[in-house]
């Protein structure tokens, strides 16, 4: 449980009304430090979550940065970076300055868009889309055709050996017809093969012209364009 909240509590861990918001259902969220402490004032209770640790910086961001979104989600900078408490209480890390974490942020805000507004010392106003998927960087466990293949749910068995060629990658044509499959060329070495996968089968189609690069691969309705990059 959390102490009752006195005003020395408030001036000992430098809380002002910037560090405090009102949730949904009659919930009061405070930064304090490290943690996050939300009260639920109709049931009585409380609930702390620790900040998980960050790189250390010479300059710290302000303690009292914390707004809210149109849901009334909460929003708080910890150590030059923004966290968000979504709707289960959990802190998801949506923002840090890998470029020069030196620099503290001295404002942010979010927009009724779901846009973050960030102000940051010395490098302007940073925007970021918090509806745009997140980007996520992998390693190579192969190569990046057969990798991507992989995650579509091809097994790495049914993928032609020329593929794994890091050259591959330049030559990777797809395209999706209306029925979501997915048709795929790449020829780095004039290998002539498009291949369709419905998610469930990966074959490849019988007859094609020889000794051709494919430049790209077009759908339309009934028949599938290959548009030819010239001889070899």
């Amino acid at each position: 449980m959390v102490p009752k909240l006195t005003p020395e509590m408030f001036r000992a861990a430098r809380l002002n009304t910037g560090s405090v918001a009102l949730l949904p259902n009659n919930r009061l969220l405070i930064c304090r430090g490290d943690q996050i402490i939300i009260l639920d004032l109709t049931k009585k209770t409380s609930k702390v979550i620790p900040i998980p640790a960050g790189a250390p910086v010479p300059y710290q961001s302000y303690e009292d940065l914390l707004c809210q979104d149109s849901k009334g989600l909460a929003y708080f900078v910890n150590n030059g970076r923004v966290f968000r408490v979504n709707q289960h209480d959990q802190l998801e890390l949506l923002w840090q300055n890998m470029t020069n974490p030196q620099f503290n942020i001295t404002a942010f805000f979010v927009d009724r868009s779901d846009v973050l507004w960030l102000s940051v010392n010395a490098q302007g106003i940073t925007k970021v889309d918090l509806r745009a998927m997140p980007f996520h960087s992998h390693p190579y466990k192969k190569s990046f055709v057969t990798d991507i293949l992989g995650e579509a749910g091809v097994s790495p068995a049914l993928v032609p050996t020329a593929w794994a060629d890091p050259r591959s990658a330049y030559f990777f044509r797809q395209a999706r017809d209306s029925k979501n499959r997915l048709y795929i060329c790449t020829n780095p070495y004039a290998v002539v093969e498009i291949f369709r996968y419905d998610g469930r089968i990966f074959e490849k189609f019988a007859h094609l012209l020889s000794r051709r690069i494919y430049s790209a691969l077009v759908v339309k309705p009934m028949f599938l364009t290959a548009l030819i990059f010239g001889w070899v």
